[in-house]
């Protein structure tokens, strides 16, 4: 009898002894609370460092495309808008992106996965070519001819606005390796609404000045964002250093000896 007694001593305590206590359950909630606080955040970078490459290879094909339509097109770039001097009137609307339509057979590449966007835009609006819906847009100048960028407002001298008789050349860009092509958009509004919203961008961003570089998102990308530049690479950039490359050109552009310590240039003074 009392060795039966001694057993069932024995398996209560076994069985107590296979418990926890409250305190040890708080510590291992704990554990796990620290672990995940500092694991979500290393997830979440790398989850965006993804799509950062996503939109970095974007960019390239995109970049490549722009270069297809360059040699098609005698050296040359697409124009801001162009102008009928026999029926005066814009012959191009605003997106920029109509003229390698050809060379990229889709709209999607236009998007930036880290940007906002809905159904409506992505599956409807962007394969009619709305001048919104894109994500990426070319560095431009609708009024300053005396600036190499690569988008440029082209006309007789009395159209509005016109100040190039031309396009931009590949050629006379002084550095291409340097120059931008193409940058992050969004649109510029004074609520941003219809870029959080919808995702709507803009396929051109002012080049110099402050007038519509805000059309410019330079902070998509964990405190920067992707360029390309016109030799076909692409670099991401802090927007610290974007700013610093605006203010350097101010409203006339940059110099060659300026641009030596530029990490990018969105255009140059002729």
């Amino acid at each position: 009898m009392a060795a039966v007694a001694e057993r069932s001593m024995q398996m209560k305590n076994r069985t107590q002894q296979a418990g926890f206590t409250l305190i040890e359950l708080l510590v291992v909630i704990a554990i796990i609370a620290i672990l995940a606080s500092i694991l979500f955040p290393v997830f979440a970078r790398a989850r965006e460092n993804a799509r950062r490459a996503s939109c970095a290879s974007n960019m390239k094909q995109l970049s490549l495309s722009v270069m297809q339509y360059v040699q098609d097109n005698d050296g040359k770039l697409m124009a801001y808008w162009g102008w009928k001097a026999s029926s005066p009137g814009y012959t191009s609307d605003w997106n920029r992106f109509g003229p390698i339509q050809p060379y990229i057979k889709n709209w999607q590449i236009v998007f930036c996965p880290s940007a906002p966007g809905d159904y409506y835009l992505l599956h409807h609006e962007s394969y009619n070519g709305s001048a919104w819906a894109q994500q990426y847009g070319f560095p431009c100048d609708a009024g300053n001819g005396s600036i190499i960028t690569a988008v440029v407002n082209v006309g007789p001298p009395d159209a509005p606005y016109s100040r190039h008789s031309t396009t931009t050349a590949i050629d006379s860009v002084p550095n291409a390796a340097l120059t931008c092509l193409l940058g992050e958009t969004n649109y510029s509004s004074s609520t941003n609404s219809n870029y959080l919203t919808h995702g709507y961008g803009g396929s051109c961003f002012g080049a110099y000045g402050t007038t519509i570089v805000s059309w410019l998102n330079r902070d998509r990308h964990m405190e920067g964002t992707n360029y390309a530049y016109m030799d076909g690479h692409v670099k991401w950039l802090k927007k610290e250093a974007v700013d610093r490359v605006y203010a350097a050109q101010g409203s006339v552009g940059a110099t060659e000896a300026q641009a030596a310590t530029l990490p990018i240039v969105f255009a140059w003074d002729k």
